[in-house]
């Protein structure tokens, strides 16, 4: 299971950093392999720090805990702006976008993947 995050302007590159150090420093996500991807730097534009988070991991349950993870973060910096990073996972090769979904659409999600309901 894949989880991808990334941001595509600078606008929000304040937003992708704070993503970044929620994830790392949450104890729940120590074994899932998470590494940032720094895209060069393009002519005449000024890029943030890093463009996109990618976690990766076999464990349904270590992936709803980066879900869980995710959720509470959005809720976060939603009270003072509306989050640019856009959010998807990829499951059994099927892509889901997160950026739309609600929190508790997502905690179905999570619950789905740790047994407790079927995913549709």
């Amino acid at each position: 299971m894949k989880f991808h995050a990334s941001i595509d302007d600078t606008e929000h590159g304040q937003d992708i950093a704070s993503l970044w150090r929620w994830v790392i420093a949450d104890p729940d996500l120590r074994d899932i392999s998470v590494r940032r991807e720094v895209r060069a730097q393009e002519v005449g534009r000024m890029n943030g720090s890093f463009d996109a988070i990618v976690a990766v991991t076999s464990q349904a349950i270590a992936f709803g805990n980066l879900l869980l993870a995710y959720v509470t973060w959005r809720a976060a910096v939603r009270g003072a702006r509306e989050s640019g990073v856009t959010v998807a996972i990829e499951i059994d090769g099927r892509l889901v976008e997160l950026s739309g979904l609600s929190d508790q659409q997502i905690q179905n999600l999570v619950s789905g993947l740790q047994g407790r309901e079927r995913i549709e």
